[in-house]
């Protein structure tokens, strides 16, 4: 039995151990032309029938390593037309992209080469993407996470199969070393391109496979193994946290208007692991992606229930996470909720004239100046009809919505108190005060409407003109 056999049975086992494929699957294979993108093809190529599916090839030529990227391009195509295997191939100008796109080339050929990986697979209605990574990948992978401060996920390593906008990404050759892959390579007598950029300690990606793993491999020769052994430990251990956090998730968090809402007692009494679970996941919901996501900001979130009302935190990609009386909200920041919101895309409604006028919440208000005999006309003391002295008015009166300085006047003396205070007093949750309805003169709040009115304009026996404003439910 030759190794080339051993090496094509490992790799079968593994696939399905893992379930990276089903029956009548179309396969697409990232082809480079180096030693592992063409092992892979050449085994999934000879498992073909094996494993019922078909495969095909895709070709990124990045334009980064002039003649010798072209000779790559070359060589997969010469490879592909051999063994029988439709082949595409993209031409890229990755330096000019990555300037447009402000990363550096080696970033910005990775999401070149899988935005291409998506496209192709889109055209030839492939189930699944093959990539090239290997052992030795893994082992940098992890490595790399770990000094990045990941967490477990990261700390896991890449997992056989993942998905990528509705695609599935397939790993077939985890399981084998970049050492087994060119023995695969030689025992079938099958040549490969070398990247003269792997051979280079500029990235930092390359200092740990030049560099760190040989030093720990001079300490112990099964390194390597022993770290990928613990990665496939906790990538185990990280999917039973995650089917624990998905059943706990459904009950403490919930969709509302703008976001999620995570109920906090639940999410405080909850162990810590399970809680920054489901704390990250449902960021990433919010987000629409998990990149750059960090255990910074998932405890920045759980440290809200901790805080008292209105405290908030700033997360990726423009989302707030504000606490509520016994919630926090995730949501996108639109808007700063400090600013006012426009109220019937008015940002302020005068109310000089009186009339009627519909809120944000669709009641409607009716307003009317009138004169006052206060020796016949009783003061209205209930909630929907409230009475101001126009002569305590300085500024005009407008309906709008709340802004950052807006104070009400809370008894006779002058007191005063923020508006952000008296709805903390209430407790208006965050998330509707940006569009509260007041009633103000300059910033002096007259009528939180439906809440409380200032002292300000308090009308009184010397009153000789009123304005009324009338709620209407």
């Amino acid at each position: 039995m030759d190794a080339a056999y051993l090496y094509e049975k490992k790799v079968y086992e593994y696939i399905e151990q893992n379930a990276l494929v089903g029956k009548g699957d179309k396969v697409l294979v990232g082809l480079s032309g180096g030693a592992d993108s063409v092992a892979l093809l050449i085994i999934l190529n000879r498992l073909g029938k094996q494993l019922g599916i078909t495969v095909s090839a895709v070709h990124v030529e990045h334009g980064i390593r002039g003649e010798e990227s072209r000779h790559d391009m070359r060589f997969a195509g010469q490879l592909c037309e051999r063994i029988g295997v439709s082949l595409s191939v993209y031409e890229e100008d990755v330096p000019s992209a990555a300037k447009e796109m402000k990363l550096g080339e080696e970033e910005a050929a990775r999401i070149i080469r899988y935005r291409r990986f998506d496209e192709e697979a889109q055209k030839s209605g492939a189930d699944a993407i093959a990539v090239a990574h290997h052992a030795n990948d893994q082992t940098e992978t992890v490595i790399f996470s770990m000094l990045r401060g990941s967490d477990i996920d990261g700390l896991s390593g890449m997992k056989p199969k993942s998905s990528r906008d509705g695609l599935k990404i397939i790993r077939p050759l985890l399981c084998l070393k970049r050492s087994e892959i060119e023995d695969y390579l030689d025992n079938i007598n099958e040549s490969y391109r070398t990247d003269s950029t792997n051979l280079l300690t500029d990235y930092a990606r390359n200092k740990i496979r030049c560099e760190i793993i040989p030093k720990l491999e001079q300490i112990n020769d099964r390194a390597a193994d022993h770290i990928n052994r613990v990665a496939d430990k906790l990538r185990h251990i990280s999917e039973y946290i995650d089917s624990q956090a998905k059943l706990i998730s459904k009950e403490i968090v919930t969709s509302g208007e703008d976001g999620l809402i995570i109920d906090c007692k639940s999410l405080a009494d909850l162990n810590e692991v399970i809680a920054d679970k489901i704390v990250y996941d449902a960021i990433s919901a919010v987000a629409g992606r998990r990149k750059d996501i960090s255990d910074l900001n998932v405890s920045s979130v759980r440290h809200l229930a901790a805080l008292g009302v209105g405290a908030r935190a700033d997360l990726p990609y423009n989302i707030e996470a504000l606490r509520d009386y016994e919630s926090i909200l995730l949501r996108k920041n639109e808007k700063n909720p400090d600013e006012g919101k426009e109220i019937n895309e008015d940002r302020e409604i005068a109310l000089e004239t009186g009339g009627e006028y519909v809120l944000a919440d669709g009641r409607n208000i009716s307003v009317r100046y009138k004169e006052f005999d206060g020796a016949t006309e009783k003061i209205p003391t209930g909630g929907c009809i409230k009475w101001f002295d126009c002569d305590k008015i300085k500024n005009g009166v407008c309906l709008r919505s709340p802004k950052k300085d807006d104070y009400l006047v809370i008894n006779p003396d002058g007191t005063k108190k923020k508006l952000k205070r008296i709805f903390i007093d209430a407790k208006v949750s965050a998330d509707k005060r940006t569009d509260f309805p007041v009633i103000c003169d300059g910033d002096l709040v007259l009528w939180a409407v439906g809440l409380r009115t200032s002292e300000h304009a308090h009308v009184t026996g010397q009153t000789k003109r009123i304005l009324e404003i009338r709620i209407n439910e």
